[in-house]
């Protein structure tokens, strides 16, 4: 911008009502530098947030020296306030939005992270299974093994879901249900699945015991 008027405002972070006379007083003593066409009237305001000067808002006349007066600068002093305060709302509203998409970043991390661990607890106790003789041993790490998968899928759904705070817990039903009869190796000549689900949304706290209930209902039900 150089060292003209605005600049002047800018660095001082005070109204200025300018007229020629001002000017001249001021480029003689070097605060300011003639840039462009002289004006007759110049008048600018700072933009203040945060206690720093970020913009100023400023007016000219190149004819008319009394164009502007104290009643002009009163009002520009206030609209150039008012400007500072809107940009200083929007400047938080960047702000609290950036913060929580940063926020939603981790908690979808979070919830990818916490359904990875589950599904390599679920596979280590599928590989423990096979190794075990005993059969009731095994149908244990079996339960297990489901009951862990039932939970992994509510973390699985949050990661999907566009809103973090709550899961469509029909959706995870069918989800639960599908793998389910993959486990049990259904013959889908003896076993048919109608489902009759309505939208419900749930969050992770009211889901986690639902899933486990659902997650045992059905498997007793493919069981016996």
């Amino acid at each position: 911008l150089g060292r003209g008027l605005t600049e002047y405002v800018l660095r001082t972070g005070r109204s200025l009502l300018c007229d020629a006379a001002l000017d001249g007083e001021l480029t003689g003593r070097g605060e300011v530098e003639m840039i462009g066409t002289p004006a007759a009237c110049w008048l600018g305001a700072p933009l203040i947030t945060g206690g720093k000067t970020i913009g100023i808002v400023g007016l000219q006349h190149y004819s008319d020296p009394k164009s502007y007066g104290e009643r002009e600068k009163d009002v520009l002093d206030f609209v150039s306030g008012q400007v500072a305060k809107a940009i200083e709302r929007k400047q938080t509203e960047e702000a609290l939005q950036a913060s929580c998409r940063e926020k939603e970043i981790l908690l979808r991390e979070i919830h990818h992270r916490v359904k990875n661990n589950m599904q390599i607890v679920s596979s280590l106790l599928h590989l423990q299974s096979d190794r075990v003789a005993d059969e009731e041993s095994r149908r244990t790490l079996k339960e297990g093994q489901l009951r862990i998968r039932s939970m992994a899928l509510v973390h699985e759904k949050l990661y999907q879901s566009p809103d973090l705070s709550e899961i469509d817990f029909s959706d995870y039903l069918r989800s639960l249900i599908i793998h389910l009869f993959r486990f049990f190796h259904v013959d889908a000549e003896r076993i048919r699945l109608e489902s009759a689900l309505d939208h419900v949304l749930l969050d992770v706290n009211a889901a986690v015991p639902c899933g486990l209930l659902a997650s045992e209902l059905i498997t007793n039900t493919l069981k016996h």
